[in-house]
């Protein structure tokens, strides 16, 4: 007796089953007008097929995983001003220590990543949080990535520097 109820969150939720079913060959097919639409070329990313698979859960359609991928084919042009008050604020030391470090680390893998991260908390005291929220938000504008030595491996070294460098003065000019 009552009308119908279309619910958004079961569609998006059956969307998504349907996505993560799909191989990764049909994935990026599916995916592909996404992206072209948002200027995105697959190829133009050296681990493609490796950022695809890893964000490929990001989002519930095949728009927001394509939204979700500009930051690896692109450079920052904006940052989440939430996340930056609420991980940074106004002090970029966290920032800038790792920054020097990454420049210094000998190998850069995943595991070489990860391992690096673990250890700069531990010696500094420090929470998963307080270091890896700000260098996310460096390299993808927002605290959305996979974990975040996949997202740094994701990135060439310099590219990492170079956008860690680019929060800084953002975060240090006050704007």
């Amino acid at each position: 007796k009552a009308g119908a109820i279309f619910d958004i969150t079961k569609l998006d939720y059956l969307n998504a089953q349907h996505m993560s079913n799909l191989d990764l060959n049909d994935f990026i097919d599916h995916l592909r007008p996404f992206l072209k639409m948002k200027g995105i070329e697959i190829s133009n990313h050296p681990k493609s097929e490796f950022l695809i698979d890893a964000m490929r859960s990001s989002a519930n359609t095949f728009e927001g995983v394509a939204s979700n991928l500009i930051c690896y084919y692109q450079d920052i042009s904006v940052y989440n001003e939430k996340a930056v008050e609420k991980f940074i604020g106004t002090s970029t030391e966290i920032l800038i220590d790792v920054k020097d470090a990454l420049a210094n680390l000998e190998a850069w893998t995943e595991a070489s990543l990860d391992e690096f991260l673990v250890e700069y908390r531990n010696q500094n005291e420090l929470s998963v949080p307080k270091v890896n929220q700000p260098i996310r938000i460096a390299l993808t504008g927002s605290t959305n990535s996979p974990s975040l030595g996949i997202t740094m491996f994701l990135f060439k070294r310099d590219e990492v520097i170079k956008r860690i460098d680019n929060l800084i003065k953002f975060v240090q000019s006050g704007s």
